[in-house]
């Protein structure tokens, strides 16, 4: 991140201020039966994520084409439309390359100047593909140049003291909760016998009428 300047007398090496990447990546909501439920909660079939997603621009100098990608469980699904990511200059509701996933890609090429924010949110579909107790993570990538289109490096913690996530990544991980499950017991409460109780223990004849109760 150096600007150099020559001339026919002499020649000067000047630092320019840097832009420098940091990211942060959560769960917003979770919606089961179309109503949220508590942040946290073990997810399961059926429930929609909505993912919210930000890159901060915590350098001196401009960001130029800023994109985001985001790796979803194999479990998951992207839902189409749902996309809205906003930033100073810009805002894009398209939906990634990728399809419903896994991998993800937003090409927003969005400009950050020295400490402005894009906010990304999407949803996600938790299939029926996910097994009970098992863990699932969900990690986003931020990338973006420097003015002469120089990558802008993931640690750039040298230049930019403030730089503390050093690949330009953050992640949410998730619980499955257990499948529900049905236990049935069933018993024998009387035996009738031409209209009369004989009791639940005592031995059946031809033409006894069993009464069965099932919990």
């Amino acid at each position: 991140c150096e600007c150099n300047e020559e001339n026919n007398a002499a020649e000067v090496s000047a630092r320019c201020p840097c832009p420098a990447l940091v990211t942060d990546k959560e769960v917003a909501e979770i919606r089961r039966g179309g109503a949220p439920i508590p942040l946290g909660t073990p997810v399961q079939a059926g429930d929609v994520i909505v993912y919210e997603l930000k890159v901060i621009n915590v350098g001196g100098g401009w960001a130029f084409n800023v994109d985001v990608s985001d790796l979803l469980p194999i479990e998951f699904r992207y839902v189409p439309g749902s996309t809205g990511a906003i930033w100073p200059l810009g805002s894009s509701t398209a939906d990634p390359a990728g399809g419903l996933g896994p991998a993800l890609f937003w090409d927003l090429s969005a400009t950050l100047r020295a400490g402005e924010t894009l906010v990304l949110r999407f949803q996600a579909l938790v299939t029926s593909a996910i097994v009970e107790g098992g863990t699932y993570t969900n990690r986003m990538t931020a990338t973006g140049e420097e003015g002469e289109g120089t990558p802008i490096p993931p640690d750039n913690s040298q230049d930019v003291p403030g730089d503390d996530d050093p690949d330009d990544s953050d992640e949410v991980v998730h619980l499955a909760a257990a499948v529900p499950a049905l236990a049935v017991n069933k018993e024998i409460i009387d035996v009738l016998r031409q209209g009369v109780s004989q009791g639940p223990a005592g031995p059946v004849e031809p033409g006894d009428l069993i009464v069965y109760r099932f919990t």
